[in-house]
Protein backbone atom coordinates (compact mmCIF):
# COMPACT_ATOMS: atom_id res chain seq x y z
CA UNK A 1 0.00 0.00 0.00
CA UNK A 2 0.97 3.40 -0.67
CA UNK A 3 2.79 5.14 1.94
CA UNK A 4 1.74 8.43 3.59
CA UNK A 5 5.60 9.76 2.79
CA UNK A 6 5.27 9.41 -1.01
CA UNK A 7 1.52 10.92 -0.86
CA UNK A 8 3.36 13.87 1.05
CA UNK A 9 6.35 14.39 -1.09
CA UNK A 10 3.80 13.77 -4.45
CA UNK A 11 1.49 16.49 -3.07
CA UNK A 12 4.61 18.92 -2.31
CA UNK A 13 5.89 18.20 -5.89
CA UNK A 14 2.81 19.32 -7.52
CA UNK A 15 2.58 22.48 -5.41
CA UNK A 16 5.75 23.71 -5.75
CA UNK A 17 5.47 23.53 -9.62
CA UNK A 18 2.39 25.18 -9.43
CA UNK A 19 3.71 28.36 -7.50
CA UNK A 20 6.90 27.86 -10.23
CA UNK A 21 4.44 28.63 -12.86
CA UNK A 22 2.82 31.34 -11.29
CA UNK A 23 5.96 33.13 -10.28
CA UNK A 24 6.86 33.06 -13.95
CA UNK A 25 3.26 34.23 -14.98
CA UNK A 26 3.86 37.11 -12.38
CA UNK A 27 7.64 37.98 -13.42
CA UNK A 28 5.82 37.63 -17.12
CA UNK A 29 3.10 40.37 -16.08
CA UNK A 30 5.20 42.35 -14.31
CA UNK A 31 7.70 42.66 -17.49
CA UNK A 32 4.46 43.65 -19.53
CA UNK A 33 3.60 46.03 -17.37
CA UNK A 34 7.26 47.67 -17.20
CA UNK A 35 7.29 47.55 -20.77
CA UNK A 36 4.02 48.84 -21.54
CA UNK A 37 4.59 52.51 -22.83
CA UNK A 38 2.25 55.43 -22.36
CA UNK A 39 0.20 55.94 -25.74
CA UNK A 40 -1.35 59.37 -26.77
CA UNK A 41 -4.50 57.67 -25.74
CA UNK A 42 -3.60 57.80 -22.12
CA UNK A 43 -7.57 56.54 -20.71
CA UNK A 44 -6.41 53.21 -22.58
CA UNK A 45 -2.90 53.20 -21.15
CA UNK A 46 -4.56 53.12 -17.63
CA UNK A 47 -7.17 50.65 -18.54
CA UNK A 48 -4.39 48.15 -19.49
CA UNK A 49 -2.25 49.39 -16.55
CA UNK A 50 -5.19 48.74 -14.70
CA UNK A 51 -5.87 44.97 -15.86
CA UNK A 52 -2.17 44.00 -15.59
CA UNK A 53 -2.10 45.23 -12.28
CA UNK A 54 -5.02 43.12 -11.42
CA UNK A 55 -3.80 40.26 -13.23
CA UNK A 56 -0.83 40.82 -11.16
CA UNK A 57 -3.00 40.90 -7.69
CA UNK A 58 -4.89 37.83 -8.82
CA UNK A 59 -1.40 35.46 -9.47
CA UNK A 60 -0.09 36.67 -6.09
CA UNK A 61 -3.07 35.78 -4.49
CA UNK A 62 -3.06 32.45 -5.93
CA UNK A 63 0.39 31.82 -5.60
CA UNK A 64 0.31 33.18 -1.38
CA UNK A 65 -2.33 30.34 -1.39
CA UNK A 66 -0.82 27.72 -2.53
CA UNK A 67 2.08 28.54 -0.37
CA UNK A 68 -0.06 28.47 2.65
CA UNK A 69 -1.14 24.98 1.47
CA UNK A 70 2.87 23.79 1.08
CA UNK A 71 3.01 25.19 4.66
CA UNK A 72 0.15 23.19 5.85
CA UNK A 73 1.19 20.12 4.17
CA UNK A 74 4.66 20.22 5.69
CA UNK A 75 3.24 20.41 9.18
CA UNK A 76 2.15 16.74 9.14
CA UNK A 77 4.28 14.24 10.50
CA UNK A 78 3.89 10.83 8.04
CA UNK A 79 5.48 9.21 11.43
CA UNK A 80 2.48 9.80 13.43
CA UNK A 81 -0.15 7.23 14.30
CA UNK A 82 -3.78 7.83 14.24
CA UNK A 83 -6.71 6.16 16.12
CA UNK A 84 -9.34 8.59 14.85
CA UNK A 85 -9.91 10.27 11.43
CA UNK A 86 -7.81 13.73 12.05
CA UNK A 87 -5.90 15.96 9.72
CA UNK A 88 -2.82 14.03 8.69
CA UNK A 89 -4.04 10.58 8.57
CA UNK A 90 -4.75 8.49 5.69
CA UNK A 91 -7.60 6.62 5.42
CA UNK A 92 -8.46 3.47 3.52
CA UNK A 93 -12.18 2.62 3.05
CA UNK A 94 -13.99 0.23 1.23
CA UNK A 95 -14.18 2.15 -1.55
CA UNK A 96 -11.04 4.83 -1.67
CA UNK A 97 -8.25 6.33 -0.23
CA UNK A 98 -8.32 9.88 1.37
CA UNK A 99 -5.47 11.67 2.19
CA UNK A 100 -6.66 14.58 5.63
CA UNK A 101 -4.52 17.24 4.90
CA UNK A 102 -5.18 19.92 1.90
CA UNK A 103 -8.16 20.45 -0.74
CA UNK A 104 -6.11 19.12 -3.93
CA UNK A 105 -8.67 16.47 -5.26
CA UNK A 106 -8.15 13.03 -6.84
CA UNK A 107 -4.25 12.69 -7.61
CA UNK A 108 -2.76 9.38 -8.97
CA UNK A 109 0.45 7.95 -7.52
CA UNK A 110 2.45 4.60 -8.65
CA UNK A 111 -1.04 3.79 -10.08
CA UNK A 112 -2.90 4.17 -6.82
CA UNK A 113 -5.84 7.00 -6.46
CA UNK A 114 -5.69 9.28 -3.48
CA UNK A 115 -8.26 11.55 -2.68
CA UNK A 116 -6.39 14.86 -0.95
CA UNK A 117 -9.03 16.50 1.36
CA UNK A 118 -9.48 18.83 3.81
CA UNK A 119 -11.62 18.71 6.79
CA UNK A 120 -13.70 21.36 5.84
CA UNK A 121 -14.68 19.29 2.85
CA UNK A 122 -18.12 17.57 3.04
CA UNK A 123 -15.86 14.00 2.82
CA UNK A 124 -13.79 15.30 5.19
CA UNK A 125 -16.95 16.46 8.07
CA UNK A 126 -18.26 12.76 7.55
CA UNK A 127 -14.93 10.87 7.97
CA UNK A 128 -13.67 13.59 10.85
CA UNK A 129 -13.49 12.06 14.44
CA UNK A 130 -14.28 8.07 12.78
CA UNK A 131 -12.43 5.21 14.12
CA UNK A 132 -11.67 1.50 11.72
CA UNK A 133 -14.88 0.15 11.25
CA UNK A 134 -16.87 2.67 11.47
CA UNK A 135 -19.24 3.55 8.53
CA UNK A 136 -21.10 6.16 6.93
CA UNK A 137 -22.90 6.87 4.11
CA UNK A 138 -21.99 9.79 1.88
CA UNK A 139 -23.78 10.55 -1.43
CA UNK A 140 -25.91 7.58 -1.27
CA UNK A 141 -22.89 5.24 -0.95
CA UNK A 142 -21.43 2.99 2.16
CA UNK A 143 -18.07 3.32 2.90
CA UNK A 144 -16.92 1.49 5.71
CA UNK A 145 -13.17 2.88 6.86
CA UNK A 146 -10.93 -0.34 7.19
CA UNK A 147 -7.88 1.45 8.44
CA UNK A 148 -6.37 4.53 9.41
CA UNK A 149 -2.62 5.09 9.10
Amino acid sequence: MIQKVDIIAHIKQILEEKIDALTLQIKNTQDSQANDTKSSAGDKFETGREMLQAELNKYEGQRANLQTSLKTLLSISPKKVYTQVAFGALIKTNAELYFIAIGLGKIEIDKTTVYAISLASPIGQALHHKQTGDRIIFQGRKLIIDQIL
